[in-house]
């Protein structure tokens, strides 16, 4: 699987999960819920109708920055798990 086809399986993902949450008012709701973290990340208001064609746009598209796909993880309650596998080789001689 591509990089770009993982950003967008966690976009699909995230709508999925906000589909379940909110019903067909999901973009709206999530909308919001997006903002009051951005506000309270920020220190500043900002208001739904400043992000809903981002975000709209996000949902088509399926590409974001990492901030943003952050805060719409932590608007549905989600967050992302990293596992790291590492290989070492030691050579006994």
């Amino acid at each position: 699987m591509t990089s770009e086809e993982q950003a967008k399986a966690l976009i699909e993902a995230i709508s999925l999960e906000a589909k379940s949450k909110w019903g067909d008012d999901w973009i709206a709701s999530l909308t919001r819920a997006y903002c009051e973290i951005e506000s309270e990340e920020t220190g500043k208001l900002i208001k739904p109708p400043q992000r809903r064609s981002q975000l709209g746009r996000i949902f088509e598209e399926g590409n974001t920055t990492l901030p943003t796909l952050i805060r719409l993880l932590r608007a549905v309650e989600a967050e992302i798990k990293l596992t790291v596998t590492r290989k070492e080789t030691k050579s006994f001689s």
